[in-house]
């Protein structure tokens, strides 16, 4: 189940719908309960935004000193 790469709200959103559906959230869910594997879901969901949007960023340009 690989989450796909992107910012967007549709991509966020797919990839929440997703981890909804595996053995991952169904044994979180049944060890710890629903609200604990639901905040783990988006948990990871915004990790892997916020991973996505730093790989996006340009590299901050040099400054332009005498040499």
């Amino acid at each position: 189940m690989p989450l796909k790469r992107g910012t967007d709200r549709k991509t966020t959103e797919e990839n929440f719908r997703e981890l909804g559906e595996g053995r991952t959230y169904a044994k979180t869910k049944r060890r710890h309960g629903k609200k604990r594997a639901d905040r783990q879901r988006i948990a990871i969901v915004l990790r892997n935004k916020r991973k996505s949007a730093a790989r996006n960023k340009r590299r901050p340009y040099k400054s332009h000193r005498a040499r």
